[in-house]
């Protein structure tokens, strides 16, 4: 699997870390390739999640284009014990 980023989401990165949040690429890519729960109701654009830590979860939309799997946008969630 190919993971590619749009421009949306490479410059998400510093969106999110002005806020506090930090995430790499890498952190994206373990959503996409391990996640806990994919949210395919909204086909072709797919959500996958993954526990970032206890309180937050990290989504990320993609859409597959063959073995490419572009990235749209990512962000935090809370937990479901939240």
């Amino acid at each position: 699997m190919t993971i590619m980023f749009t421009k949306y989401a490479n410059d998400k990165f510093a969106v999110l870390e002005r806020h506090g949040f930090v995430v790499t690429k890498v952190q994206v890519e373990q959503v996409l390739k391990t996640p806990d729960a994919v949210d395919a109701s909204r086909a072709p654009v797919y959500i996958a999640q993954r526990r970032a830590n206890d309180e937050r979860v990290l989504k990320a939309a993609y859409k597959k284009e063959g073995d490419i799997v572009k990235v749209l946008t990512f962000y935090p969630g809370k937990t479901d014990a939240q």
